[in-house]
């Protein structure tokens, strides 16, 4: 049983670390950048789906002002901008309501 002394245990770590170095900082890099989208993402569709829903209110309190047009607008705008949104529908049924 070989055993080292301190100066050559800390000279093998040195070495071990020279040479799994550009790994482990690859690795922490690939991490952080993985963090760092899935955080902007989520804040992303946040956002988005704050937007719609402030474009929702918008348009409902048009119709209860008795603006069609603008309410037909910001219903087109609704769709164009927010096509996957589930204030789309619901705002088409808003519309409908008023329309009838």
């Amino acid at each position: 049983m070989d055993l080292l002394s301190e100066e050559e245990n800390w000279e093998e770590l040195k070495v071990r670390l020279r040479a799994y170095a550009p790994a482990i900082l690859s690795g922490l890099a690939i991490g952080a950048a993985i963090w760092y989208g899935w955080t902007w993402w989520g804040r992303q569709k946040e956002e988005k789906a704050l937007d719609a829903s402030a474009r929702y209110e918008a348009l409902l309190d048009t119709y209860e002002g008795g603006d069609e047009a603008k309410g037909a607008t910001l219903l087109e705008a609704l769709k164009r901008e927010h096509p996957d949104s589930i204030y789309v529908p619901a705002a088409q049924l808003a519309a409908a309501k008023v329309m009838v």
